[in-house]
């Protein structure tokens, strides 16, 4: 019950006005159709009391909808709601008035039976169809109390004429209660029904709860101790007064008392009543004092912990403004040693530029570049550095632009010093922005690069000339090309001719003239013989080794294990008696020329197959390792090997350790290998001893793998 009653707050008497108001109108609503039906259940509440007259129904549907729309609406305004809502009550005080006016000039305008006939003429009512005059002024007083419902301004009258109807209201109710007649003065007029005293004292809670923060309503909706109580007692109190003077009557009318001890039983039962109403009261206000209490013990409860969080944050927040204040000084210091490391910096010049260009900060950099003091340089445009031809183009405006959208903006080009000479610059200008990308200004690097200019002038015109001396040489080392491909193909077409001749010739000699020749002469055409075939090995040999110069190479992955076994094959099958131990490592793979990395396995597995043929066994192995960091590999026999005091001599053309009759060849092999090396970025050389065996190392030009150098 306390809940409830703390829940009725001023919204809810809104609510409960509006619902009144609907209450006030259905009651006319259904009034009129009782009319209209010929009910008389509904046009008389109590049977042989007064009716209900159709124009009081239409007044009680004009009010009730007015009340509830200017609740809804609030009452303010020229909208249109407001707008017929005024109109209705126009309406209601209009009808009100034209019956009274009737009673006051004796007049019959014609209204009391406009809508319905009414039949019925008894001495409570005397005009058919007319309503009472307390009825035609409580319309009156309703409706101007409608109409200025929202003017504060008549609020004291709104309220009075509201408390003077609800008076003339409560008192046509506890009549029909007490089932009193009329006063004396208006017996002779027609008797309010008690529908409609019903219907006026719901009006009068309705027009009394639309505004429940003024009067009354303003103690009665309060949700203190005060409204509590108010709403407690003044319901009792009503229902008291009315209860007992209906009791006094009952026993006045039975003569069961004397009226002396009436009034003192009436007495008694008012105190009773009213001791029993304080009693409640003082049991709500003390459960009201306790819940107050309660809330106040909480409230501090509450407090004490905010104010022990407020003081952690207080802490907290008085750590952070020392660090703060800490940070605030070493930004101070930072700033200061960058000013004053900016100051010092010499070779660039510094300067900060407001939005506009204009210069801000100057440095001594700037003043030993510029010559300009910094009393000379701070307000100036920065402008002023550019010679006249880019101030006219507009270049500096459209620098700032580009460093206020990309944020940074580099440039070389000529710039101007005070005395006008001019010196080549390289120039970075960076946008200075806020938090928020708001720019703040721009800061501008400037460094002399007029030395490196110059220096780079000079290397471009030596790398022209030596662009031009490649091409010539270019050029002589074409003619020398075609020369030597024509001498290549003199030694190839001519050359070969007179030799074949000679050993033709002399092949010949010996086949017809042997029986005629001595063993003398027989060996000097061998001899002849044997000298020109050598001469066309060497005619091959050249041949090949201009060749491997001139060709073009075709870099790919080669199968340098696949290469050296197919080597080896081809040496077993020439001489398949020799006992030779060949050991090649697997996944020897390297990025070269196929055709020349071939002859290059060739030549150093061939050597060694013949550096090994004075043995009756030999061991020839190929395979990789590492050496100074690169990947290399080896061709290793265990032959008569060489002094290493000669090794200098082992890739030059021609040249040879051993003698032709001990191991053949011409002596160009080597050197093929080492020309086939160098062109793909490699280096050949060669280890051995006497009768110890050679091992010939080479690269290819890359780096070594990492797993190899692990292995290493």
């Amino acid at each position: 019950m306390a809940k409830l009653e703390t829940a009725l707050n001023k919204g809810a008497f809104i609510r409960a006005s509006v619902w009144l108001g609907i209450s006030v109108a259905a009651i006319g609503l259904a009034v009129l159709a009782g009319w209209a039906l010929g009910l008389e259940s509904l046009t008389v509440l109590i049977p042989g009391h007064v009716s209900m007259k159709a124009n009081t129904a239409v007044s009680f549907i004009c009010i009730g909808t007015a009340l509830s729309t200017l609740t809804v609406y609030g009452g303010k305004g020229t909208s249109a709601p407001v707008i017929f809502a005024r109109a209705l009550a126009l309406v209601a005080v209009s009808l009100g008035a034209l019956n009274a006016l009737e009673y006051a000039a004796g007049i019959d305008f014609g209204i009391d039976q406009m809508l319905f006939t009414d039949p019925q003429v008894t001495a409570q009512s005397p005009y058919p169809g007319r309503m009472s005059p307390v009825t035609a002024l409580n319309f009156v007083l309703f409706g101007v109390a409608l109409y200025y419902h929202s003017d504060d301004r008549k609020l004291a009258v709104v309220n009075a004429l509201t408390a003077v109807a609800g008076a003339f209201s409560l008192l046509g109710v506890i009549s029909a209660l007490y089932g009193a007649i009329p006063l004396v003065p208006l017996a002779r007029y027609t008797n309010i029904a008690v529908h409609t005293s019903i219907a006026f004292v719901l009006m009068f809670l309705g027009i009394i709860f639309s505004r429940p923060g003024y009067g009354i309503m303003k103690v009665v909706s309060d949700e203190g101790a005060a409204g509590l109580l108010a709403r407690r007692l003044l319901p009792a109190v009503i229902a008291l007064e009315i209860s007992t003077g209906w009791f006094r009557l009952y026993l006045r009318d039975r003569d069961l008392v004397t009226r002396e001890y009436g009034a003192a039983l009436t007495t008694l039962v008012n105190l009773c009543f009213v001791v029993g109403f304080f009693v409640l009261a003082a049991r709500a206000l003390k459960r009201s004092e306790d819940e107050l209490r309660e809330h106040r013990e909480r409230l501090e409860e509450l407090v004490d912990e905010r104010t022990a969080e407020l003081t952690v944050t207080n802490e907290h927040l008085m750590a952070e403004a020392r660090e703060r204040r800490l940070a605030e000084k070493d930004l101070i210091k930072s700033e200061e040693r960058f000013r004053l490391m900016v100051k010092a910096v010499k070779d660039y010049a510094i300067v900060m530029l407001d939005p506009d260009g204009n210069i801000a900060s100057w440095n001594e950099g700037a003043e030993r570049i510029k010559g300009y003091t910094s009393s000379e340089a701070i307000g100036r445009h920065f402008s002023c550095f550019y010679p006249a031809g880019d101030r006219d183009a507009g270049k500096p405006a459209r620098e700032l632009e580009l460093v206020a959208l990309a944020g940074r903006y580099e440039d070389e080009g000529y710039r101007v010093r005070k005395d006008g000479s001019a010196f080549w610059a390289n120039v970075v200008i960076t946008a200075l922005k806020d938090d928020d990308g708001g720019l703040r200004g721009f800061l501008k690097v400037t460094r002399d690069i007029t030395e490196r200019k110059k220096a780079e002038d000079a290397v471009r015109r030596i790398n022209e000339e030596l662009e031009l001396r490649v091409a010539e040489r270019t050029s002589q080392l074409t003619s020398a090309n075609k020369e030597l491909e024509a001498f290549c193909y003199s030694v190839s077409h001519d050359l070969r001719s007179p030799l074949r001749s000679i050993d033709g010739f002399s092949q010949a000699v010996l086949e017809d003239y042997e029986d005629k020749l001595d063993d003398q002469g027989r060996d000097c055409l061998h001899r002849v013989r044997a000298a020109s075939q050598r001469m066309g090995q060497l005619i091959d040999d050249l041949l090949k080794l201009s060749r491997v110069t001139r060709g073009e190479m075709q870099r790919e992955s080669v199968d340098l294990s696949a290469v050296a076994r197919k080597a080896a094959e081809g040496l077993s099958e020439t001489q398949a008696g020799r006992q030779v131990e060949l050991i090649v490592q697997d996944g020897l793979s390297v990025d070269g020329d196929p055709q020349l990395l071939r002859v290059v396995m060739d030549n150093l597995i061939g050597n060694a197959w013949k550096f090994t043929s004075k043995h009756a066994s030999a061991r020839i192995e190929v395979g990789g390792t590492v050496k100074d960091g690169r990947q290399a590999y080896f061709v290793r026999d265990d032959g008569s090997g060489f002094d290493m005091a000669y090794s200098d001599k082992l890739f030059g053309p021609f040249q040879r350790l051993h003698a032709v009759t001990d191991f053949p060849g011409t002596g160009i092999g080597l050197a093929t290998v080492q020309r086939i090396i160098a062109r793909h970025g490699g280096k050949v050389w060669a280890e051995g001893a006497v009768e110890k065996g050679a091992t010939f190392y080479f690269t290819i030009g890359q780096d070594v793998p990492a797993i190899l150098k692990e292995a290493a």
